[in-house]
């Protein structure tokens, strides 16, 4: 799909909406500066949104969310206006991967590129 770039980044059962960013960070796909709005693309619903304090929370955790390995968020740049052409921002649909919690441990420690 035009203007849609897709990614899978891993989880753990433990895994907050903050790991997510943190994991697409690490693998160089998007900058720690950049704001997103993170959605569910099966419901529409709004898990994380940077402006509305009530869900401005990266420490909530995804399965609280009904979010579990194999399910998909979309990420929606927040903030930023649209390219020169007139079309919209990049946004990426992350497929999340079930791993193990030792292993997303190792991933979080490694130096972004």
């Amino acid at each position: 799909v035009k203007g849609i770039e897709y990614a899978q980044i891993p989880i753990t059962p433990e895994s907050t909406i903050g790991d997510v960013f943190e994991g697409l960070v690490k693998s160089g796909i998007i900058t720690a500066e950049q704001k997103f709005m993170m959605t569910n693309p099966a419901t529409k619903g709004i898990l994380f949104h940077p402006s509305i304090a009530s869900m401005g929370d990266r420490t909530k955790k995804l399965l609280d969310l009904g979010i579990k390995p194999g399910s998909e968020v979309l990420l929606t740049p927040f903030g930023v206006p649209k390219q020169p052409d007139g079309s919209e921002p990049l946004k990426y649909q992350v497929t999340l991967i079930s791993v193990d919690p030792a292993l997303w441990a190792a991933v979080l420690q490694t130096p972004a590129p």
